[in-house]
C-alpha cells in the first residue's frame, strides 16, 4: 500500500508542477484534480503506515498489553505525523520561495519516487530473503533481540526502554 500511495502522491505532484505530457499552464480545474490525487495518495499512505506501526509494535512488543502495543504505536505514529507537518510547512515555504511552484512540487515527486524505490527493495528483499521462511526470520530476530539487551545504543535496546517506561507508566492512565 505504501508503494501505491507513494506513486499516487507522485503523479499527484506532477499534475500540479505542472510538465509535459499535462498542461503546461495550470489551471484550476488541473490543480484541483492534482490535489485530490495527491488526497487519495496521502490517504493510502495512512493506511498503510499506521497499520505497519501497529504490527511492527505486535511483533516487537510481546510483553505488552494489546491496547499499550497499539497505543504505543499509535502515539509515536502521531509524534512523527506532527513533527513532518511542522517540518514539511517550514522546508515547502522555504522551497517555494527558493525554487517557485513548478520546482517544489517537481522535488516532492522526486522524493515519493524516491520512497517508492525504498519500499520496493524493503518489500523484494523480504521476498528473496536466502529462502527464510517468516517463522524462520522471527526466530532469528528474538535471538538478536535477547543478544541485544546489553548493547547500548542498539533499536532493539531503545525498543526495550520504550517498553518499560511504558509498562512502568501505565498505573497512570486511568
Amino acid at each position: 500500500v505504501l508503494g501505491v500511495g507513494s506513486f499516487v502522491i507522485c503523479l499527484g505532484y506532477l499534475l500540479l508542477a505542472p510538465v509535459p505530457p499535462f498542461v503546461m499552464e495550470p489551471s484550476l480545474e488541473q490543480i484541483a484534480v492534482g490535489a485530490g490525487i495527491h488526497g487519495l495518495g496521502m490517504a493510502l499512505n495512512f493506511i498503510g503506515t499506521i497499520s505497519l506501526m501497529t504490527q511492527l509494535a505486535d511483533k516487537m512488543c510481546l510483553d505488552l498489553d494489546p491496547e499499550q502495543r497499539h497505543g504505543m504505536a499509535t502515539s509515536i505514529w502521531i509524534t512523527a505525523e506532527s513533527l513532518g507537518g511542522f517540518v514539511g510547512a517550514a522546508a515547502g515555504g522555504a522551497t517555494y520561495d527558493l525554487l517557485g511552484w513548478k520546482n517544489s512540487c517537481l522535488l516532492v515527486a522526486c522524493m515519493q519516487a524516491l520512497s517508492m524505490i525504498v519500499v520496493l527493495s524493503v518489500v523484494l528483499t523480504n521476498l528473496f530473503s536466502n529462502g527464510e521462511n517468516t517463522i524462520q526470520r522471527r526466530e532469528r530476530n528474538k535471538l538478536i533481540g535477547a543478544e541485544s539487551k546489553h548493547n547500548y545504543g542498539t533499536i532493539n535496546n531503545n525498543i526495550l526502554w520504550i517498553r518499560k517506561y511504558i509498562t512502568s507508566s501505565s498505573n497512570y492512565i486511568p
